[in-house]
């Protein structure tokens, strides 16, 4: 019968984590080193694709999926105040969709915007001309 010995349990600290797959191409990050309170961590595919966790200083955080070419492709994040959105790009690095509570120019409610070409061409809800051009 074998003996069994209680492991320690230990605790590594440090600001960064970098993990290497067998070919030594970087496959994980962690890193807490932003002295602004930025954190991260990232995954990276044999491909180079990666998904990017992280928190900013201001308090807001995401998630980021980011193309080979090292392009966000779609982020889905939370602002300091608690009100989540979306962001899609096309393969060009344009705007492609934005979903969110959006404030400014007269909107302060949830909103979706498509775009073509990176630029805006439909919306919901539809935006009141006439009360955006008025000053209160």
């Amino acid at each position: 019968m074998k003996h069994k010995t209680k492991r320690r349990l230990r605790t590594v600290a440090a600001n960064r984590i970098v993990l290497y797959d067998a070919e030594k191409r970087m496959r994980i990050l962690l890193d807490a080193t932003g002295v602004d309170g930025h954190a991260s961590i990232v995954l990276f595919s044999k491909r180079g694709h990666s998904i990017q966790i992280s928190v900013q200083p201001d308090d807001s955080f995401g998630i980021s999926l980011i193309g080979r070419k090292g392009q966000d492709v779609a982020e889905l994040g939370v602002s300091p105040d608690g009100l989540p959105g979306l962001i899609l790009k096309n393969p060009e690095g344009k705007l492609a969709a934005l979903l969110g509570h959006l404030s400014g120019a007269g909107v302060d409610q949830p909103t979706l915007i498509l775009f073509k070409d990176g630029q805006p061409c439909w919306r919901a809800p539809i935006q009141d001309r006439k009360k955006s051009r008025r000053k209160h």
